[in-house]
């Protein structure tokens, strides 16, 4: 039997008896529309010993936990009344059983702040939990900036969701973009000398926190999973989900339990070596059929040396022989170098000239990364499907080979201009394809209505469509992201890599450990269909930054599931820098076009 494969939707166990006879819980609310005075109130009933842990999510009401004594209503009404506007809070104990699970289970999650190991951090702040590996600190010359944080949090869904929160030192307030609340209006915190943190108090001289990311930084670069120790593990996402739900588990044992819950009936689609093989065939042949020609639109020695080496990769990977100028050719394949948009400002802007004849992609010399081979496979790839476009046939993949016998669309919406607008590329069973853009119209049904209903419906029902696939006798079935990703086999991951066993990658470990995390796999789930694309179960890296996200099949009416056949076109490689695409590889060729034509404002 195949290890099954977890998702981030817990599975739980509570007690109400037993957590009613250990703990008190307190509802505060608020008769304004919400908490006017900000985190005073979240944060202050902490500073009461007996309190455990603070829950909050938005709106009038937060809830407290506290360890079991006759005069806690006492001490919290006490170190609440402090607080600004606290004539208009009422204070209410409650029983566990009033509270929705998820709130009750975030509670009792939030109370794990007063529980440290010698790297991993917990923070009950805002009535939120804050987690943080103390080496993801953020130093300059010795002295703590930054404080990259995990908030874990459980949804009305009971979906686990961990998402990266930053508290960056006020001596960086020069740096960080403030757009409703004023730097004055955030609360402060400061560090301790155990490396947690707390609110500031008025005789605190420690440096203070505020939760704000740099402007020019992504919010966070916490690795997803990282199998190459169990140091790097436990810095993972993945080690800092386990060590919690697992110290929740020890703590609670008598009383409360978060599991994963599990899928044991799939089908995997295993990614095969020879696919990029074919695909570097394919590419080569294009290249030496249209002609590939490195446009050097700066002009400096270091453009000319790394077009020289863009020039030699052509030459070794391809065996193709591109010449090096300053111009854009016709009819040809030109791969341009330039600075990139900012550079430009004031200036004659090459990104706003158009060469309707010519295939072009820019290399954009600022953004180049540290794997530059891998940067120029992308950008090659990209450069072939822009000459697809203008051709209106795919050459990257044998579409044949899929058995489609007729037509099949693709279609997505876009927002642009604040206008919503519906394209759909037609493939045709030789591969070759035409995209139209279709309007919305009450009055007039065309042959993509039905589709453009879809888009329409499901932004009622607040879900995100990524695309829809209709086949030629009208069957439509839409891809729809749902929140949950999948976890691989964490508990087992810690427990290997702690006695020491590192080598995980091989064919035996892949499966047993990280089959929620390789290759495509297709499952049903309460009469819905779902999928998930990992990365490539051969040659798997130690780190994995982005989780695997679980999207839904939607299928209208009495069509059949079309994905069956669909699944090859996520086995492909060229889309995604290397890695398996998470959509149909159609729709990267709908987005190029899309983004093409409202380049030009058209």
């Amino acid at each position: 039997m195949p290890t099954p494969i977890k998702t981030n939707r817990i599975t739980y166990k509570l007690i109400h008896e037993k957590i009613n006879a250990r703990y008190d819980i307190f509802s505060v609310e608020t008769s304004m529309k919400h908490f006017k005075f900000g985190a005073y109130i979240l944060d202050v009933p902490i500073l009461e010993k007996n309190v455990k842990a603070v829950r909050y999510e938005s709106g009038r009401r937060l809830y407290v936990l506290m360890n079991k004594n006759e005069d806690n209503k006492q001490h919290l009404h006490k170190v609440l009344s402090d607080a600004p506007e606290f004539d208009t809070v009422t204070l209410e104990q409650i029983q566990s059983d009033m509270l929705d699970d998820y709130i009750l289970l975030q509670l009792l999650l939030n109370s794990l702040g007063s529980v440290n190991n010698d790297l991993l951090r917990f923070n009950n702040l805002t009535g939120h939990l804050y987690c943080f590996n103390t080496t993801w600190l953020r130093k300059h010359n010795g002295v703590t900036e930054q404080i990259p944080c995990l908030e874990l949090h459980i949804t009305a869904d009971y979906l686990l969701e961990f998402d990266v929160k930053t508290f960056t030192s006020v001596k960086l307030k020069d740096k960080i973009k403030f757009d409703k609340l004023k730097f004055e209006d955030y609360p402060k915190y400061v560090l301790s000398v155990n490396n947690t943190l707390r609110r500031r108090l008025k005789n605190d001289k420690d440096p203070a926190f505020i939760q704000r990311q740099i402007s020019d930084k992504k919010t966070g670069d916490i690795d997803f999973l990282k199998i190459g120790s169990v140091n790097a593990f436990e810095s993972s996402k993945m080690g800092v989900v386990s060590t919690t739900i697992q110290r929740f588990n020890e703590q609670f044992s008598e009383f409360a339990e978060i599991g994963f819950r599990e899928v044991t009936d799939y089908v995997s689609l295993r990614y095969a070596p020879n696919i990029e093989t074919e695909n570097k065939v394919f590419v080569e042949t294009i290249l030496k059929e249209e002609k590939v020609r490195i446009v050097d639109g700066i002009g400096d020695d270091y453009s000319q040396a790394f077009s020289k080496k863009l020039q030699e990769f052509l030459l070794s990977e391809y065996s193709v022989t591109a010449p090096i100028g300053k111009r854009i050719v016709k009819n040809c394949l030109n791969l341009y170098l330039i600075h990139d948009v900012a550079y430009y400002q004031g200036r004659d802007d090459p990104y706003k000239k158009r060469y309707p004849d010519s295939s072009i992609q820019h290399i954009t010399f600022e953004n180049l990364n540290e794997n530059v081979s891998a940067a120029f496979f992308t950008t090659i790839h990209e450069l072939v499907i822009k000459s697809d476009l203008q051709i209106g046939q795919i050459r990257l993949f044998d579409w044949s080979k899929l058995g489609f016998p007729e037509d099949i669309s693709f279609g997505m919406m876009t927002n642009y201009d604040d206008t919503e607008r519906y394209f759909f590329m037609t493939v045709h069973p030789n591969g070759s394809f035409d995209i139209e853009e279709q309007e919305w119209n009450l009055f007039e049904q065309t042959s993509y209505s039905d589709c453009m209903n879809v888009f329409a419906q499901a932004k009622l029902n607040s879900e995100t469509v990524e695309g829809i696939i209709r086949d030629s006798h009208g069957y439509i079935n839409s891809i729809i992201d749902t929140g949950w990703i999948t976890i691989p086999e964490i508990f087992k991951l810690h427990e290997e890599l702690s006695n020491g066993n590192t080598y995980l990658r091989n064919k035996e470990k892949r499966e047993e450990l990280l089959n929620s995390v390789i290759d495509i796999n297709k499952f049903g789930y309460e009469n819905n269909i779902y999928y998930f694309v990992g990365v490539k179960g051969y040659g798997m890296k130690r780190n994995l930054h982005t989780a695997a996200h679980i999207r839904k099949i939607e299928i209208y009416e009495d069509a059949p599931d079309l994905f069956d056949k669909l699944l090859p076109l996520m086995n492909v490689t060229f889309v995604r820098n290397g890695q398996l695409t998470v959509i149909p590889f159609p729709f990267k060729y709908l987005k190029e076009y899309i983004r093409a034509l409202t380049k030009t404002g058209e």
